[in-house]
């Protein structure tokens, strides 16, 4: 049964530089790397919304887990909030093997026409993208105090030290760098040289960002896996399908339209990408889904592969159903 140390620091500049840990008893298991979504901003999306696919993941893979948080980007009209902040020490080391995993040329799907997929893996031509109206967050006018609470962590295993949280000020590269540097803490502590990293939403992009970074120079492994739950990929066609309602958090993460960054390709790297879309999402359509495909079909290394899997729920529900840990045991299970 895997140990769970709670809000473990790996920055000194703000509280939410801060990490989740699940510890296997098993000799050299792997490592199954969480980051939440939110749309940069959102103090209610913490670490805590991993815990549920984590848990079901973890039953059935025993490997060690990290569900990391991050600076956020300030939400308007938020009022001050405070979290448990304190945790018990924990110093067991973890000797990660260097198990690798490869993927054939003959396995990358090379067109629309070309690719199957089951009923739990079917992907849609672009004549079949639903296109979605929803909204991603709450407009910022109609945002009020009793929308913006943030529930307190629980820590109920942890000493109580209640500690005010700063303000929520940061702005890119600040998400990124934050959990690169999460990446390097655990690396540092627990060697990863065998994990998975999988984002949710706009976690997806900071867990495709930092593989960009890692093949640009940053001195880290790369993942044996990238798995993209409803993620977000290209910030700047987000906001054409979605107008203003999404312009407002983009901007409160990135700046103006000129300062954006690129739509993510993660061009070269060689492992498995993953990429998990529900009909049932009501605030992403499928687009960000295929055009990251149709991207990752022209930018993928030798021996790279990417596969769309077709996900149940609604955009944050999804994370707690059976059914998608069960799709992404389907891809892990012998990597980790």
């Amino acid at each position: 049964m895997a140990t769970v140390e709670k809000d473990i620091r790996y920055g000194k500049a703000h509280p939410l530089q801060s990490l989740d840990v699940h510890r296997s008893p098993r000799d050299g298991a792997g490592w199954i790397i969480f980051i939440h979504g939110g749309a940069w901003r959102d103090p209610k999306i913490t670490s805590d919304v991993g815990e549920p696919l984590l848990s079901r993941l973890l039953l059935d893979l025993s490997c060690n887990a990290a569900s990391l948080n991050y600076r956020l980007s300030p939400y308007p009209n938020s009022e001050s909030t405070s979290v448990d902040l304190e945790s018990t020490s924990f110093n067991a080391e973890l000797a990660a093997s260097d198990s690798d995993a490869s993927f054939s040329d003959s396995e990358l799907a090379s067109s629309d026409s070309e690719a199957a997929f089951s009923d739990s893996e079917a992907a849609y031509s672009d004549s079949e993208i639903p296109t979605s109206k929803h909204k991603l967050l709450i407009p910022d006018s109609e945002l009020t105090s009793s929308t913006l609470r943030f529930a307190t962590l629980d820590l109920k295993s942890v000493p109580s030290h209640t500690e005010a949280l700063p303000p929520n000020t940061a702005r890119h590269p600040d998400h990124i760098n934050d959990v690169l540097s999460a990446l390097e803490y655990l690396h540092k502590k627990y060697t990863l040289s065998n994990y998975v990293i999988i984002g949710h939403s706009a976690g997806a992009t900071l867990a495709c960002q930092a593989v960009e970074a890692i093949l640009a120079g940053r001195n880290l492994p790369l993942p044996k896996v990238i798995m993209g739950l409803e993620g977000i990929y290209d910030i700047g066609g987000l906001v054409k399908e979605y107008g203003d309602d999404y312009r407002g958090f983009v901007e409160g993460a990135f700046g103006q339209e000129e300062e954006w960054p690129p739509a993510l390709d993660v061009k070269g790297y060689k492992g498995l990408v993953v990429l998990a879309q529900s009909d049932q999402d009501e605030l992403l359509s499928w687009r960000q889904t295929e055009d990251m495909k149709e991207r990752l079909q022209e930018t993928l290394g030798t021996g790279g592969a990417v596969r769309v899997v077709k996900a149940k729920g609604k955009h944050d529900e999804m994370l707690k159903t059976q059914h998608l840990a069960d799709l992404m045991v389907r891809y892990i299970r012998g990597v980790v």
